[in-house]
């Protein structure tokens, strides 16, 4: 649009009204932050924003403590994986109130989501469970 009006109105080049919407689709596009110092080794993008280079958001930590289930409960942690159907699998660990380690379990898996595999996991951990006749279980996926 901002094209057209230069090349059908007229109408000039403004190079402020330019840097404010790329660096506003830049913002949008990408989450990305402005590093606002001047950085020596910039590339020449930069310089002609007045910009340094960009950089991701770090992420947020959070720090999480794992919970002992109540007296007479088995609690089972389990993760799925998945990067592609080649590259993806499923994984548990069994605990009981004492943190004792009762067993675990890990598979590869073709599977074509990070939702299939996390529910395989929660269906081996089920398996298991019923076979060993556990009957209170914590289940976190």
């Amino acid at each position: 649009m901002e094209r057209n009006r230069l090349k059908h109105d007229g109408d000039e080049f403004k190079e402020v009204l330019f840097k404010q919407k790329l660096i506003f689709a830049l913002k949008e596009s990408g989450s990305l932050v402005f590093v606002s110092t001047p950085n020596p080794q910039s590339t020449p993008i930069y310089d002609l924003l007045g910009l340094s280079p960009l950089r991701s958001t770090a992420p947020r930590v959070v720090h999480v403590l794992w919970q002992h289930p109540p007296i007479h409960r088995v609690k089972v942690n389990t993760d799925g994986s998945f990067c592609d159907q080649a590259h993806s699998g499923y994984g548990g660990i069994f605990r009981n109130h004492k943190a004792s380690f009762l067993g675990a379990f890990a598979a590869r898996s073709h599977v074509s989501s990070a939702i299939d595999a996390e529910m395989l996991a929660v269906i081996e951990a089920v398996h298991i469970v019923w076979a060993n006749q556990w009957h209170n279980l914590w289940l976190e996926v």
